[in-house]
């Protein structure tokens, strides 16, 4: 099991030169969270969203199951998958509107980021991050959509080609934003999330549901790719907790743990078969494809298998990267402990020890000075 994760100071923000590669690491990433929906629901019935398993059976796409951590609840479900750690208990508790210790994100490392659905998940990473554009839903809509749920996800939808439509308009000022490589388009879909509380997963509601965000990522991937037009753009398809068959969730039974994972487009390496991969890794995952730094502050680990035609020293770069990025953080808990332990009491494991992780990080250099990438990698 991972640690949990707080604010680590003085954690550094590796990004290992993917300037080299701009071909293979300025890709922008449209990242859709279907909140709320368990991978059991989404596997076992195709026919509400043939689109995307049209992708999945076209083997366009890899796909399998992204595996949470309790609590299983939106926010600390987001903060794992855009910022790479399982959030304390106590932000939860203390409420959705504050963040009571600030922490580094795939939005904060990216050029620009726009946000689309609702209000509580939209603050949560938009505030204080000046290179984004966001739009959320007011408090009356919420209320208004509590009996048509899927309403709130056709608002995103709706909004982001609104969005795209004002260039047309002659807006250069989006035409601009719209130019800048490196970004995120996130859309945080909450319609499943209410329908599951308010009708439960296996229901008719719940499961028509799956098709309006079906069509609508149709509707979406068809607008990037005639507006870009440059096969740049990677699609990522998740959620950031399930639910129970009574419509609850927060703890950790596999159909409130269990979400499914759909990624494709470009950099990524499509397969036939199932992949499993943690919530966590998902955050490193989009630093890799958009070639930015891995968030300071993640515990994920860089899931290479899922990344297609990229060159070897490339891939050697992102491992490094994570390397350097977790070992950072790993040495300054250990100077932590260290420095409230009587010396006596302190002991620690030869191959963690700070001179251990010296030589592991030269034997590395070792086999990356020698063209050996692979063999560095995997030490």
């Amino acid at each position: 099991m991972r640690p949990k994760a707080d604010e680590l100071k003085g954690a550094v923000k590796l990004d290992p030169n993917f300037k080299e590669y701009l071909q293979f690491g300025d890709e922008s990433i449209v990242f859709f969270s279907a909140d709320g929906l368990r991978a059991s629901s989404f596997f076992d019935n195709p026919d509400v969203s043939p689109y995307i398993h049209s992708l999945i059976d076209g083997s366009k796409a890899v796909w399998g199951i992204s595996e949470g951590h309790v609590p299983t609840e939106s926010r600390p479900g987001h903060v794992a998958l855009f910022a790479g750690f399982y959030e304390d208990v106590s932000a939860v508790t203390r409420g959705w509107k504050h963040n009571p210790i600030p922490f580094d994100s795939t939005f904060n490392q990216s050029e620009f980021s726009f946000l689309w659905g609702s209000p509580d998940i939209i603050n949560l990473f938009s505030t204080n991050i000046p290179h984004s554009f966001s739009e959320f839903y007011s408090p009356e809509l919420e209320d208004f959509a509590s009996k048509e749920a899927s309403k709130l996800d056709e608002w995103v939808f709706d909004k982001v080609e609104e969005f795209f439509n004002r260039t047309k308009q002659g807006d250069n000022k989006i035409t601009k934003l719209l130019s800048i490589k490196r970004s995120i388009y996130f859309l945080h879909l909450l319609g499943l999330d209410t329908n599951g509380h308010g009708h439960k997963p296996n229901s008719k509601k719940y499961l028509e549901n799956i098709k309006i965000v079906d069509k609508g990522i149709e509707r979406i991937v068809k607008l990037f790719e005639n507006y870009f037009n440059d096969k740049r753009t990677v699609y990522l398809f998740t959620s950031d907790h399930g639910m129970t068959d009574w419509g609850s969730h927060g703890d950790g039974t596999p159909d409130e743990v269990q979400t499914p994972f759909v990624a494709w487009g470009s950099g990524i390496a499509p397969t036939k078969t199932k992949i499993n991969l943690t919530q966590v890794d998902i955050a490193p995952l989009q630093s890799v494809l958009l070639g930015i730094a891995i968030p300071s502050n993640s515990f994920g680990i860089v899931p290479i298998n899922l990344l297609g035609h990229l060159p070897d020293k490339y891939i050697f770069q992102s491992v490094y990267g994570n390397f350097k990025q977790m070992s950072e953080q790993f040495l300054i808990r250990r100077a932590e402990r260290r420095a409230h332990s009587f010396r006596f009491l302190f002991c620690e494991y030869p191959e963690l020890s700070y001179e251990g992780l010296v030589k592991i990080e030269n034997e590395i250099i070792r086999l990356a000075q020698l063209k050996r990438y692979e063999a560095a990698w995997k030490v």
